[in-house]
């Protein structure tokens, strides 16, 4: 299915008028899983792996061969066809192609442990966390020009962004709290400080107004309002013993994917938004899951203003006396 969506991005007054429309081809997708491939990281195997949702055939796409030693925090670039991913053993952060080639090291020194990732879509940034000492940094899509943002004297894990709201969410295991600021990492807040246990995931639907966060000791998956408020468990853990990993959100498919770890039991499970349906769809016999994504090759990130794959830019020019119509197609 083919979607768009149009804004009236500005109207020009004066003697002749003008009116500019910019249409933004936004979501050039299927519904429902066809189409959908799962990613994720393997911290015991030390591996990147992928599989179409619909057949769950895993691959190993990088592996201990290409330096990979405790894969951890992973984000996939749908734009640039990359994937980012974090290794904190190695105290790295790294990029690849989507099919596991090429893999590059970006930022290969002065990290401890580094564990969470996100990109901005907008500006092109890529925002990673150092759990242990408490850090954000920040730094272009190729590893160029790091510099820390957030420095909290926590344990700072998944990292998520708004791009269209402007503002970094995070969680911290240490204070066990969600916390969020300006993308340049001023004006911290906190959003949430109660019924938390080692906060990890942190995913964010943007449209639906709702943050989703993995509490790893305590409870299970929970969501909230993007101010913190209306904070609601919404999948329990059924073994006290597992630990919830990171998290993903399949908005197309109204689906929360993510890793549980245990003495017996590491797995991937999805359910829908709301917590039902909840379904184990992989079982890791020797691995140990870490953090998931979900890669569609047809659909670009919300928001609707960086969901751009190509646009238009229609410009009507209503003369006083002629009557006649200029169109100018850039």
């Amino acid at each position: 299915m083919i979607s768009f969506k149009i804004r009236v991005i500005g109207l020009l007054g004066g003697y002749a008028s003008s009116l500019v429309v910019i249409l933004f081809l936004v979501n050039w997708s299927a519904s429902g899983l066809s189409g959908a491939e799962l990613y994720w990281t393997d911290s015991r195997l030390k591996t990147i792996n992928r599989t179409p949702i619909n057949t769950l055939e895993p691959e190993e796409l990088v592996t201990s061969a290409n330096g990979l030693s405790q894969s951890q925090g992973l984000v996939i670039d749908p734009i640039g066809r990359k994937m980012y991913f974090t290794d904190a053993f190695e105290g790295t952060v790294n990029r690849a192609n989507l099919d596991g080639s090429n893999v590059e090291g970006l930022v290969t020194s002065g990290l401890s442990n580094p564990v969470g990732i996100a990109i901005d879509f907008l500006d092109r940034k890529l925002y990673f966390s150092d759990f242990s000492p408490g850090l954000i940094l920040r730094s272009n899509l190729d590893g160029s020009n790091v510099e820390p943002i957030v420095q909290t004297g926590g344990d700072i894990g998944g990292v998520a962004v708004d791009s269209s709201g402007r503002h970094l969410y995070w969680t911290d295991s240490e204070f066990n709290k969600i916390q969020r600021s300006d993308l340049d990492g001023g004006n911290v807040v906190d959003l949430i400080t109660t019924n938390l246990n080692f906060p990890r995931g942190i995913d964010l639907d943007i449209d639906g107004g709702k943050m989703y966060f993995s509490d790893s000791l305590r409870s299970g998956i929970r969501r909230a309002n993007l101010d913190g408020s209306n904070d609601e468990l919404i999948v329990g853990v059924v073994d006290s013993h597992d630990i919830t990993r990171d998290l993903a959100l399949d908005l197309v498919a109204g689906k929360i994917y993510w890793a549980e770890n245990g003495p017996s039991n590491n797995k991937i499970l999805r359910s829908n938004l709301d917590g039902t349906e909840v379904e184990e769809i992989y079982f890791a016999e020797f691995g140990s899951p870490r953090d998931v994504e979900i890669y569609r090759a047809e659909v670009i990130p919300e928001p609707w203003s960086i969901q751009v794959i190509a646009f238009i830019s229609l410009v009507i020019f209503f003369s006083r006396g002629g009557g006649g119509i200029k169109r100018q197609r850039t």
